[in-house]
């Protein structure tokens, strides 16, 4: 896997600038591909953020008993399982009752499942389908998501950042590509990458003052709704591809 993985890291650096020889127009997700492509004089760069659809669970100002931190993703070294997990048993010695769920199925998560399988805070939920996973989320008491100081975390944006926010529940998140472009202190707990400490002080706060972390979480909420909006994000999208079918004679890919 990591053959293949580093010949497609190869195969984008060689070729990548192929993306702006034949593309009409190039959708960015990141400001840092925004302005790669357009240094590499990419044809009307755009860039349109992710989008999430609205989960909004009760309006509660409590925490659950046990407490619920959930992690939702892969386990990749870019996504920071090791520094939530180190940050949780931390803080789990002080909320003894508190847990921790990660869902994803990879061959990676099998690696933590046997090195944490003595931990009983600690549940490895696997795959989830769908509607238990939104529910998951929105019944959740901290989200995480803590991607690591990485090329990758830079250049892209993590979906699930948007999946968490839509629940207006408190979120943990690293100061990571375009983050705080679209956040603030005021709309989540905004920790640097690479930090189990600051992850377990941000757990400690929320199970100190769950009231004003629900506020934190309904502020992220009112992010999501403005910049994360599937129907605003959707209209841009569309009026990208109306644009180029104006366009009577579309670039061709040159043959040969």
């Amino acid at each position: 896997i990591k053959a293949i993985s580093k010949f497609k890291c190869w195969t984008i650096r060689r070729f990548d600038f192929l993306n702006c020889r034949w593309a009409d127009k190039i959708v960015a997700i990141s400001t840092y591909l925004k302005e790669k492509y357009d240094r590499l004089k990419g044809s009307g760069v755009v860039l349109i953020p992710i989008t999430a659809n609205l989960n909004i669970g009760q309006n509660r100002n409590s925490i659950n008993s046990p407490l619920r931190v959930i992690y939702a993703g892969t386990f990749a070294d870019k996504d920071g399982v090791d520094d939530i997990i180190n940050g949780f048993l931390e803080f789990n010695k002080t909320f003894r009752d508190a847990r921790l769920i990660l869902t994803g199925k990879s061959a990676q998560q099998q690696i933590y499942v046997n090195r944490y399988k003595d931990e009983n805070n600690i549940h490895f939920a696997g795959f989830v389908e769908d509607m238990e996973f939104y529910s998951l989320l929105r019944d959740a008491d901290v989200l995480c998501m803590c991607r690591t100081e990485s090329g990758f975390a830079n250049a892209g944006f993590p979906f699930k950042l948007g999946e968490y926010l839509a629940t207006g529940n408190p979120v943990i998140c690293t100061r990571v590509s375009d983050v705080e472009q679209y956040l603030d202190e005021n709309d989540a707990f905004l920790i640097e990458p690479g930090s189990p400490e600051q992850i377990s002080e941000a757990l400690c706060r929320i199970a100190a003052d769950p009231e004003s972390a629900r506020k934190r979480g309904l502020n992220g909420l009112e992010k999501c709704r403005r910049f994360f909006s599937p129907e605003a994000n959707g209209k841009l999208l569309y009026d990208v591809l109306i644009s180029l079918s104006r366009h009577e004679e579309p670039k061709k890919v040159p043959s040969g």
